[in-house]
Formats: structure tokens, C-alpha cells, sequence
């Protein structure tokens, strides 16, 4: 297949993803019944920052073990959707819109781990997946992993397989990050360093400071 012919292809991909996970929001007004009540809570809470409420500003929605989560990004993320459309909807269809961008990061993965015969079909599983729409659909913080952990795997795998790759920038601010949407990610963490020990001189440590630094700018309200 010619260059021209896989963008359109993946164009086509990436809109069909696209217009299914609308229906999701469309005919069931993306519910999800296991999480309607922790939706409810988030918009609360968003509400409450919008309102100065002090212990908003430091923690989140989402529960970890009877806990909440460190900081406000959660917070942020419902009261930027309901600034968008002013209402829940536009929260849904702003996780829609990444969502379908992690059909683009699926097929950007599989053709550096697998070759680009295979990242067609990669994207189209990932957009046409019953699965897959349905956790691209809904207003819940879960919903969010699937974006943030392609941003990290494709920097992380700059850094592993280039020299110097100043986008191990990135790979510590979005692992940062991500344990203000879910707290479960502390898991990934350990994976993520072996992968960089295992690749120590490869590291560009200028920018590995950076990023150190740059990951506690999230959590200056909870600290």
C-alpha cells in the first residue's frame, strides 16, 4: 500500500472510531452504571473548585483504598469540559476526543514494536473493538489511562531507542500526572524504571532533572 493510500486509510479508521464512540454518548448518554455515582461525585467536586473550595484545590474525586488521590487535575479536567459544553455531556465528549486519539497512539505502537504491516489492523481493533468504545465513553477518571499510558509508552520508547532522547522530559511528567487520575498507576511505575535502568546510558540526564522538577509542579497544591 502506497504512503497515500495507509493516511487515508487511517483516516478512515480514526473518523469510523470516532463516530461510533459519539453513538455510545448519543443512544446511551454513555452510562455506565458501576461508575454513575462516582461520576456524580466528580462533578461536585469540580464544582467546588470552581467555588475556591479549599479541599478541592489539593484533592481529587477518585477513591484509592478509602483515600483520595493527590491533587486537583481530575478536578480540572471535568470543570475544562463543563467550561467547553456546561454540561456532563461535554465532559463525555471531551474524553470521547482522546479516546479516539489513542487509535492513532495504538497504531504509532504497533509499528515500532511490530512493523507497519501490522499497525493497520492494530488501529482498526482498537477503534471498532465493542470493548474498546465502550471505555472511550463516559465521564469517569479510568476512562483517561488509555491516553495518558500511550503518551507514555511512545516517549518511553524514544528514550529507549534513541541517544540521548530529551523526551524522557515527558515520560516522568506524565507518569507524574497520571496518579491524580488513578492512583493505580503506582504499579507502573516500577516497570517504567527497570525499562530506564536497563537503558542507563541512554538516559539524557539534563533533561531527566527537568522533568524531575517539572513533576512536583502538579502536586504544589497537595504539598
Amino acid at each position: 500500500m502506497s504512503k497515500r493510500g495507509k493516511i487515508a486509510m487511517l483516516l478512515l479508521i480514526i473518523i469510523g472510531g470516532f463516530v461510533l464512540r459519539l453513538a455510545g454518548l448519543y443512544w446511551g448518554e454513555a452510562f455506565h452504571h458501576a461508575s454513575s455515582g462516582d461520576e456524580m461525585v466528580a462533578y461536585r467536586v469540580a464544582m467546588e473548585f470552581a467555588a475556591g473550595q479549599e479541599r478541592a484545590q489539593y484533592i481529587g474525586q477518585p477513591n484509592f483504598k478509602g483515600a483520595k488521590v493527590p491533587g486537583p487535575l481530575w478536578a480540572l479536567f471535568w470543570l475544562a469540559g463543563l467550561k467547553i459544553g456546561g454540561s456532563p455531556a461535554s465532559v463525555c465528549l471531551l474524553v470521547i476526543l482522546l479516546g479516539t486519539a489513542v487509535i492513532y497512539f495504538v497504531y504509532r505502537l504497533a509499528e515500532k514494536l511490530l512493523g507497519p504491516e501490522y499497525s493497520l489492523w492494530a488501529a482498526l481493533f482498537c477503534a471498532t473493538s465493542p470493548w474498546a468504545v465502550h471505555y472511550s465513553v463516559g465521564a469517569t477518571n479510568p476512562l483517561l489511562m488509555a491516553f495518558l499510558s500511550g503518551l507514555l509508552y511512545l516517549s518511553l520508547w524514544d528514550v529507549v531507542v534513541g541517544e540521548k532522547s530529551p523526551k524522557i522530559f515527558w515520560v516522568c511528567l506524565i507518569l507524574a500526572v497520571m496518579p491524580q487520575f488513578h492512583m493505580m498507576v503506582i504499579f507502573l511505575a516500577p516497570a517504567v524504571l527497570l525499562v530506564l535502568a536497563l537503558n542507563f546510558s541512554r538516559v539524557n540526564w539534563r533533561w531527566l532533572a527537568a522533568g524531575v522538577v517539572a513533576s512536583v509542579v502538579p502536586y504544589i497544591p497537595y504539598i
